[in-house]
């Protein structure tokens, strides 16, 4: 019988389609966050190691590790010559940057100060002898090519005051250099009145780098020491607890994730994976120490102020990231329930249909060719294997053709047509043609090397009566051949090269040749009423349930921060039972109840080796009871032409296990060569027919029996010699058995009909720091040209 629709076979397969896509989009993720937002210069590392003095100004030193990738402009390699960092000076709050010094930690070499130059404007032959191992410091304001000398600025202001601004670049050149995978600079300098004095407390809102950045770092450690008052040691209230000064305070503004720790007046900050256009500000107070009080001055008490606004800050920032983890959470919780309840209702539905797409009654074998057009056995049988009729194309085009055969409408011989030149095709004598094709495949065995077959358009093709006797898809089969013997001049012997050949040439005529045999076929199997499309809101589902869990997890994966977990707790599942929905879901179920037959089964199982295998008068079907069949497909014979279809499917592929078969019934025997070739098993049967018959084997007996110009089972049985190994017939036309007589007339006409469609352009799944307050004192941007 056919082969069950294997469930479990394609849910693995939907288990690694799964597998495959999670690995995938993990793939995706790692490639997109290793690639640092896709920039040709990072940092892999920067440690900043940064003293508060008691005035607010700030000692920094700055290691940093950079990877340059390799450019190019105009298809040359564009070389790295140039690293810089440029800051905001602002009169409110960074006036000067001092005592500044690159050193390369590779060699330890420090470089030694210069003016600065335009590294586009300078040649590379001259660049390391000239430039290298220099750094310098450049007003910058007017654009990066307009460097001008550098001046602090002069003068703080407060308040309402009119702020100075200026843009200065500290750049250190290096040697020419095409790509780097670890460059180590460390560099030292001082930020000069950053602090701002109030009578109770001194300030600093410190920004290493702001939203104009655009180069990203992958690690960021930043070690922060406040002024010597902030240490247990030295506190001057003693108001010291946990490590935490309460005279001294810190806030953290980072919107990305960050862990951040102060102990014992220092502040450590932790930071991965953090993109461009992003800023990181520093905020910390404690008290004004009389005598080294801040350039800035403002004569009124400010820490009730400040720590209210920055308490207030980090209220309404939590409040948004609280508002914005519930939206998260909600919105996982309702991916994944969504998502589960598509997913499980569509396997269900596939478990509960499929079970429709096979035969339900007790019908064990059935001998009697089907009633049914070989074309449309072709599709139950696919339906019975696959739940779907999809890929029944060459099963459907190869039996209907043995059919036209069987039938005495054509003929099918091995050989090109070349070979019969002079030979009379419309009268054949079956012995004497083959041994005719013998002695041509003997006397040049290129011909056999050939594989092809000479198809004749017997007498009875041009005998509209006897074609009137035909099914719709056997004519428009036969409409075919005569549209091939009509492109060669009404020449009705032609091999199946020369007709792939003409239709080609002929395509758009001969696609609709196509179309309408394909349409025929169509048209008999909806005529049945047998099957019935199933793929409604359970298909559905399963496809939605695809979509979510793939959208789910490329947006956990790459938009949400690499959140594996989630992809694999939540959109894994989702996708799994989606693919498993899918590919089990059946698209045709069989319409109708089980013929019911009154023999008992105990009376079956004892007819089944004889009555049942072929003996005249025999019942040739049994079943066990009514099914209840679901309000979509009650009507209509489907299981009826199921069991049949199945029954003869089992007979012919079981026949030689049978020990009481009768006398063969060539005549008979043809037909069930073309339901065998409908069933895609015509190898198989032959190969039965030969144990059942021995006599089958001897080519003598065949001549003298099978005297049938058209007869399927003489070209399929007789062995020929010209070779040291023994070949049926068939062999010799290219077929290698009937199942591929099918393959090569569909894939002739396959050819034609995708050349047309391709001509025409048709076509045929945080720790610790809040958001807020930008603009403190510095805002970093780093480079390199």
């Amino acid at each position: 019988m056919p082969k069950k629709f294997n469930v479990s076979a394609r849910a693995g397969i939907a288990l690694l389609i799964a597998v495959v896509l999670t690995v995938v989009a993990m793939g995706i993720a790692w490639v997109v966050h290793s690639d640092a937002d896709g920039a040709d210069l990072r940092y892999t590392s920067a440690d900043y190691d940064v003293t508060v003095q008691d005035n607010g100004d700030l000692r920094i030193s700055q290691t940093i590790d950079i990877h340059l990738d390799k450019r190019e402009s105009d298809d040359q390699v564009k070389p790295w010559k140039q690293m810089y960092q440029q800051y905001k000076l602002n009169s409110k709050n960074l006036l000067d940057i001092t005592d500044i010094s690159v050193t390369d930690l590779s060699t330890n070499h420090k470089y030694t100060q210069s003016a600065p130059v335009v590294a586009s404007m300078e040649s590379d032959a001259l660049w390391d002898q000239q430039h290298a191992g220099t750094w310098y410091i450049a007003d910058v304001s007017g654009g990066d090519s307009d460097q001008r000398p550098y001046t602090p600025i002069s003068r703080p202001t407060t308040g309402a005051e009119r702020a100075e601004r200026k843009t200065v670049e500290i750049g250190w050149n290096i040697p020419i250099t095409e790509s780097a995978e670890s460059l180590k600079f460390r560099i030292d300098m001082t930020w000069r009145g950053m602090g701002t004095s109030y009578n109770d407390i001194t300030s600093i809102k410190w920004e290493p780098f702001g939203a104009s950045n655009q180069t990203p770092i992958r690690d960021l450690s930043i070690k922060l020491r406040m002024p010597s008052m902030c240490t247990a040691s030295n506190s001057l209230t003693g108001n010291y607890r946990d490590g935490k000064s309460a005279d001294c305070r810190t806030w953290v503004h980072y919107s990305k994730n960050a862990t951040t720790q102060l102990d014992d007046g220092m502040l450590v900050i932790h930071a991965i994976n953090v993109p461009v256009d992003t800023y990181l500000d520093v905020v910390a107070l404690w008290p004004t120490v009389s005598g080294d009080e801040a350039q800035r001055r403002v004569h009124k008490d400010y820490r009730a102020v400040l720590e209210k606004l920055e308490m207030q800050e980090e209220s309404d920032w939590q409040q948004q990231q609280q508002k914005q983890a519930q939206l998260k959470v909600v919105s996982w919780i309702l991916v994944a329930v969504g998502g589960l309840a598509l997913g499980i209702f569509g396997v269900v539905r596939a478990m509960k249909l499929q079970k429709y797409a096979s035969y339900l009654g007790g019908i064990e074998y059935y001998r009697d060719p089907l009633s049914i057009t070989p074309a449309s056995a072709a599709v139950l049988c696919k339906v019975l294997t696959t739940g779907t009729e999809l890929g029944a194309e060459s099963e459907q085009m190869g039996s209907t053709m043995l059919s036209l055969i069987s039938r005495g409408f054509v003929g099918v011989y091995p050989g090109p047509a070349s070979m019969y030149a002079g030979y009379d095709m419309s009268k054949v004598n079956p012995a004497g043609l083959a041994q005719f094709a013998e002695q041509r495949f003997a006397a040049d065995p290129k011909l056999a090397k050939n594989k092809t077959s000479t198809i004749v358009l017997l007498p009875m093709c041009f005998d509209d009566a006897a074609v009137a006797q035909l099914s719709a898809s056997e004519q428009a089969l036969l409409d075919m051949l005569k549209y091939v013997c009509l492109l060669l001049n009404n020449t009705p012997v032609f091999d199946m090269k020369t007709m792939t050949k003409q239709m080609r040439k002929h395509d758009s005529q001969s696609l609709k040749k196509l179309n309408a045999f394909k349409k025929a076929c169509q048209d008999e199997v909806d005529a049945l009423h047998a099957v019935t499309d199933v793929r409604g809101g359970g298909f559905v589902c399963s496809i939605l349930a695809c979509i979510l869990g793939i959208v789910s997890m490329f947006m956990f994966v790459v938009g949400g921060a690499g959140n594996v977990a989630l992809a694999v707790l939540i959109s894994f599942p989702i996708l799994l039972l989606g693919l498993i929905g899918s590919m089990i879901m059946p698209t045709r179920v069989f319409t109708g109840q089980p013929e019911v037959n009154a023999v008992d089964a105990m009376q079956m199982a004892a007819n089944n080796s004889g009555a049942a295998a072929g003996v005249p008068g025999a019942p040739a079907t049994t079943a066990v009871s009514t099914t209840h069949v679901p309000s979509f497909a009650q009507q209509g014979d489907g299981q009826k032409l199921a069991g049949q279809v199945q029954g003869l499917y089992r007979y012919l592929t079981e026949f030689s296990d049978f020990s009481d078969r009768g006398v063969p019934d060539l005549v008979l025997w043809d037909r069930y060569l073309v339901y065998a070739t409908a069933f895609g098993v015509a190898d198989k049967v032959l190969h039965q027919m030969r144990q059942a018959y021995p006599q089958l084997n001897d080519q003598s007996w065949l001549d003298a029996n099978v005297n049938s110009p058209s007869s399927i089972l003489y070209w399929s049985m007789r062995p020929h010699f010209y070779s040291s190994s023994t070949m049926s017939m068939a062999d010799t036309m290219g077929m290698g058995g009937f199942n591929d007589l099918g393959s090569m007339l569909s894939s002739s006409f396959s050819e034609v009909s995708s050349t047309i469609r391709s001509a025409s352009g048709g076509g045929g799944f945080s720790g610790g720091s809040f958001g807020g307050s930008g603009g403190g004192g510095g805002g970093g941007s780093f480079g390199g040209r």
